[in-house]
């Protein structure tokens, strides 16, 4: 099997960030499960809309995380979100999606922030 390499080259992955992620099951205390916390290097691309609702304005920000798929492992967990810092600002994941290439390997995951 050919595996072919990472679509996110490694000139567009220079930003840092550390991230905390959870899966869907909760501890005994009620705080959920931490699977994966680390810090990786990845491309992050941020968007900003202005939403308008009768008189008022509101900027909504989003922003999407590609990270090369050597650094968060894929095992059969259930993500369902987490934290992720870059710099000093915190951002909330929202979705996290493996990307797999055309053979079935996972080539890069795809992390949704709020």
């Amino acid at each position: 099997m050919v595996k072919f390499p990472c679509i996110i080259r490694d000139e567009v992955c220079n930003t840092i960030a550390n991230i905390q992620i959870f899966s869907q099951d909760l501890d005994d205390d009620g705080a959920p499960v931490t699977i994966f916390n680390g810090t990786v290097k990845g491309n992050f691309q941020q968007n900003i809309k202005e939403v308008i609702n009768g008189n008022t304005r509101t900027q909504e920000k989003s922003g999407t995380y590609l990270v090369p798929a050597d650094y968060i492992p894929d095992d059969d967990y259930d993500y369902c979100g987490g934290k992720m810092t870059v710099g000093k600002r915190e951002y909330f994941i929202t979705n996290i999606s493996p990307c797999y290439d055309l053979y079935g390997v996972l080539n890069y995951w795809k992390i949704i922030t709020k």
